[in-house]
């Protein structure tokens, strides 16, 4: 039987994801011509649902509505070729290798 987290856990592991997203996104923001179409904002909202987090996940710590996550969300889906979340990790791996 596993333990349920605690609100404090979860928060606390969800701004540790955001941080390691923020940080890669950085990384790759500073090297990345592949795609020039994508905003970092909707590069930012690619990195963090295909970590895992769920759209009111992603709104939440970006401060922003759900509905304009799911808009970047589309936006980075049809730049990069994609339909599903595992695709859309395939692909912002794709292009950290090729950069």
């Amino acid at each position: 039987m596993t333990a349920l987290l605690t609100a404090a856990e979860v928060r606390a592991a969800i701004a540790s994801r955001v941080d390691e997203i923020g940080k890669l996104h950085d990384q790759l923001a500073r090297v990345d011509a592949a795609t020039p179409r994508l905003t970092p904002r909707v590069l930012r909202a690619a990195y963090m649902a295909a970590a895992g987090l769920t759209a009111p996940q992603i709104a939440r710590e970006r401060h922003v509505s759900v509905n304009t996550v799911k808009t970047q969300l589309r936006q980075a889906y049809r730049a990069l070729g994609v339909t599903r979340r595992a695709e859309l990790r395939a692909a912002l791996i794709r292009r950290q290798t090729n950069s």
